[in-house]
Parts: C-alpha cells; structure tokens; sequence
C-alpha cells in the first residue's frame, strides 16, 4: 500500500457507521499532519471498520512522513514544494461553459455571525467567473452578508431558497447530462446526537441556513437542512443530470451539541432549537414528492455514495477555521483556512492531467488544527475541468 495516498480517517465507534450522509465522515480519505496539526501514522492496523492508524510518536515520523508527503505531490501534482505559483492560463480540458455552480456564503447569523463566509464565497464565484471562464449566468449566488433576513429575497441563503436552488440543478433545461454541477457552502454546520430516549436516527449532521430558528407562519422554529434531506438532493440532481457533480464544504460539525462555548474562529454551531425529529420532518415533507423520492425517516437509512465526490473542510471531529487577511500589518478581513487553500491548488496551474480529487485535498496539505478530507465513490476521478 502507497503510505501517502489512501490514509484512512480514525473511526469513532458507532451504533450505526453509514448515519453519516455528507459522505459518511467518519470513513473518509484523509491526509497526514505537520507538526502543530492532526497527525497520522505509516503503521497501519485492522479493525472492523477497516484501516485506521495510531498517532505518531516522534517529530523524526511528523518529519519522515511530511517529506514522503512531498514526494508523492511532486509525483502526482508536480507541485513545486518551495512556491505553487499561480499561472494566469490553465489548459482546460473541457468546455467550461457546461459547468453550472450553487455557491453560498453565509457571515450574519443573527444569533452568533461569522466574519469570513461571504469572503469565501466570492472567492469560489471569483475562481470560477476568472480562472475557469465559467459564465455568471451559470452561478446561482446566495450571500448572507446582512443582519436583516428578507425571506422573501430568493438570493437570501434562507432554509427554503438553498433548497429551491439546489433543487433547480435538476430541473434546469439549460443543464445537460453530464455537465460539471459545482455546490458550494461556507457557513455553519451542526451536530444532532441521539438521545437517551430515542437512538431511531443516529448521528445527524446539518448546514446551518441564515434563518434556522426564526419562527415560521405556524409559530415553529426553522429547522436546518439535514445531512439525509441534502443527501437526497443530491441523489436527485445526479439522477436528472449525471454524477458530475462536486460539493464543497468550508463548515464543520463537532461537538455542536455538547460545547457550551463555540472553538473561537470555527464554523460549528449548537444545533438549533427545532428537535432531530421535526428537522427530519420538514425534510420529509418537502421533498416526498419529487420522483425518485426515497423517505429519509428510515432507520435503517445509508447515504448515496456514488452522486458527487464532496470535498471537505476537516475531519468529523475537528474545526474549520477562518482566520484574517492582512495587509501592511492591518486587518482587512477574514477568510476560511481551507477555501483559501483550496482556491490556491486550484490555481497553482500545476497539476497534471490525470490529477484526482484524491490529489487535490493532499496538495491542500494538512492545516493548522485541521485536515481537509474526500468522500465519494469517484473520488479517484481526474478533477472537474479535466473531464
């Protein structure tokens, strides 16, 4: 086995293993520490899950790992280990007016606002727009970059309006059968552990719209979008027009349940005020009749795994961070740690052209405090715009 390309994710001991639908988080590839970050190891060991891995020992392993990390980058990536200079033109394999994005950024949650998320999500429509030459018109942008929530603004990232967008990828005449489908969301994620009363579910894990709590006409809480609710959006995007489609995650989950104090600088949040069951509900109802429609009530629910390869900010028990961007010594705004990495290999212009997903998120690299990951059936596919 390749010690440096297929390190799997420490596993947390679960009930059920497959509840975790943003690609089963707990059973993703994952990529080796520095120093100062998560660390993994070159001895593997067995269990039921399969592969995972003890921590490393000594700074000689951090170090002995980290240089055969970088071998393998100039191999695969030809990355130069001292600078990722960024071209200004990048060879396209692809017609890049196929591709057909959703991006949402979300920074003024009224309770508890972010600072970085919009930054980010410009970023992302800024690589797309410039880098790949894809045409606005093909990006569907929902910024939350105000305290004043107007539900009634469709380019609010609210509950219903990130649905209806994301919905609309399959529904979309414009949008053809294998056309490259990019979904991107900064904001905050969640954790919904099972109760002591009720297990049926599992672990459940959400993206946080910018009106989750915000009592409906009914008088209920506005629930967040579930990882099964997401799941099967995606499965029904994939079903109309094809499985390119590539999700992107600058959020995290841990411990948003059991923390009475948010990690400073992170993206995770409690879970809302709207109980497991009713979020599960709301999902239900909404998406029960679009055809294909598999109940996402089922206990004995698993995740589609071969719809979309989904990219993500950090392990299942770790925080995504934004930190500032500064110049001349002065703050000038925030930006997520991993977006920010992501959009620079993007752009580097020095990957191959049968560079994979997999490549991708190694060339990241592993950041301060966390480890990007990559989920999906074909995550060993070569990366979007190189067909």
């Amino acid at each position: 086995m390749d010690s440096t390309s297929d390190l799997s994710s420490p596993l947390i001991s679960l009930s059920n293993p497959l509840s975790c639908p943003f690609q089963q988080l707990r059973q993703g590839t994952v990529f080796p520490g520095l120093p100062g970050g998560p660390k993994a190891t070159l001895q593997a060991q067995k269990t039921d899950f399969g592969e995972i891995h003890e921590p490393l020992t000594s700074l000689q392993d951090i170090e002995l790992t980290r240089d055969l990390t970088n071998l393998d980058l100039e191999r695969k990536c030809k990355l130069d280990p001292k600078d990722h200079a960024v071209q200004p033109k990048p060879i396209h394999l692809v017609e890049t007016s196929r591709f057909f994005a959703v991006i949402v950024g979300i920074d003024r949650y009224p309770s508890c606002p972010l600072r970085g998320c919009v930054s980010d999500a410009r970023l992302m429509e800024k690589y797309l727009t410039e880098h790949l030459r894809v045409p606005k018109n093909r990006i569907q942008l929902l910024l939350g970059y105000t305290e004043d929530v107007a539900l009634d603004d469709t380019m609010k990232p609210s509950r219903a309006n990130i649905i209806n967008a994301l919905l609309s990828l399959a529904t979309n005449d414009e949008i053809k059968k294998g056309d490259n489908i990019i979904i991107y969301f900064a904001g905050y994620g969640s954790y919904y552990p099972p109760s002591e009363d009720d297990d049926t579910y599992g672990f459940i894990e959400t993206l946080c719209p910018i009106d989750r709590d915000i009592m409906d006409d009914n008088g209920r809480p506005i629930p967040d979008i579930s990882d099964r609710e997401f799941n099967v959006i995606l499965s029904r995007i994939a079903e109309a027009k094809g499985q390119r489609i590539t999700v992107i995650l600058d959020c995290c989950h841990a411990g948003g349940a059991s923390r009475t104090m948010r990690e400073p600088g992170s993206r995770s949040a409690p879970k809302g005020a709207s109980a497991l069951h009713e979020m599960l509900l709301a999902g239900e109802s909404y998406l029960k009749d679009h055809p294909g429609y598999r109940s996402i009530l089922e206990e004995e629910w698993n995740p589609d795994m071969e719809s979309h390869v989904l990219l993500a900010a950090c392990k299942d028990y770790q925080f995504a961070k934004e930190k500032a961007k500064r110049e001349d010594g002065r703050v000038v705004g925030y930006i997520g740690v991993f977006t920010e990495a992501l959009v620079h290999v993007l752009q580097s212009g020095n990957c191959v052209e049968k560079t994979t997903y997999v490549d991708i998120i190694r060339a990241a690299g592993a950041l301060r405090y966390q480890t990007p990951v990559v989920f999906g059936t074909r995550k060993n596919a070569r990366i979007w715009f190189q067909g």
